[in-house]
């Protein structure tokens, strides 16, 4: 039974590093285009969301290209919710 954990935990332990890797070049690779192009909302999702570099190779390569990054609606939530809005003068002197 210990035989059998420590060779699937040498075998695991390697695919495990390999995996991180791969998720660590993508990941940053895609932060940096979302940081760059000024997507908030990419930035945040990608930041949070561990997909092993599938939802960061679909933004590097597609979403990146789309204004607002595919994101519009989500843009303009976050502009009507945290936007300041100017001050209206009042009619009062």
């Amino acid at each position: 039974m210990i035989a059998d954990l420590s060779q699937f935990m040498g075998t695991s332990g390697q695919f495990l590093m390999v995996l991180v890797a791969w998720t660590l070049v993508w990941k940053g690779l895609s932060l940096w285009r979302a940081a760059r192009k000024h997507h908030t909302a990419w930035f945040v999702i990608l930041l949070l969301v561990n997909t092993a570099g599938l939802l960061e190779i679909l933004y590097y390569f597609y979403f990146n290209k789309l204004d607002n990054g595919g994101l519009g609606f989500v843009h303009r939530a976050w502009d009507s919710l945290f936007k300041k809005k100017p001050k209206e003068e009042s009619g009062q002197q």
